[in-house]
């Protein structure tokens, strides 16, 4: 037997260490000691020592935590579905239609998008313009978002290879 300030405990010992278990019901683990030398899961020289049952720590859960399980509690993750360049003359308009596979707040900031005009022989920038997601959708939603790319002409524009690209802060 080993007696505690809270009553007296029972000794279960090995050639590992260790463990000390109220002598009285509920049977609480009390003590766990690890020989030294000995290592556990990486533990070596451990003295736990367990008290303060059935007190009340006053820990609240956190309110703004993210559920894996559920998407919606994500920030928005936006996705390029497609590219509409229909709108592309002097000045040259473009679209993009988004998908958004996370939930509709707790972003650090609005996501954006960002067109690049690209020629295809050379591989040179011949323009970019970025817009922003606002207001945010829900999970599963889609949305559309468009910026005008100046600087280009329409020999560029029926050649080039237009990209747009999602850039999502994640979570607050």
């Amino acid at each position: 037997m080993w007696t505690t300030t809270k009553g007296s405990a029972v000794s279960l010992a090995g050639h590992r260490g260790e463990v000390f278990i109220a002598a009285q019901t509920p049977y609480r683990v009390l003590r766990v000691r690890i020989k030294k030398g000995v290592v556990i899961d990486g533990i070596t020289d451990a003295d736990l020592r367990f008290d303060s049952f059935d007190r009340d720590f006053k820990i609240a859960a956190p309110t703004d935590v993210i559920d894996f399980s559920n998407l919606s509690t994500l920030p928005p993750i936006y996705t390029v579905v497609s590219v509409d360049t229909s709108g592309c003359l002097s000045p040259c308009a473009v679209s993009a239609l988004l998908k958004n596979l996370g939930g509709a707040s707790g972003a650090l900031a609005p996501s954006t998008v960002t067109f690049t005009m690209t020629d295809p022989a050379t591989g040179k920038v011949l323009g970019s313009c970025q817009a922003r997601v606002q207001p945010d959708v829900g999970y599963n939603s889609t949305t559309t978002v468009g910026c005008t790319m100046g600087g280009v002409n329409g020999q560029q524009v029926s050649a080039a290879i237009v990209s747009a690209t999602a850039d999502n802060p994640g979570h607050a």
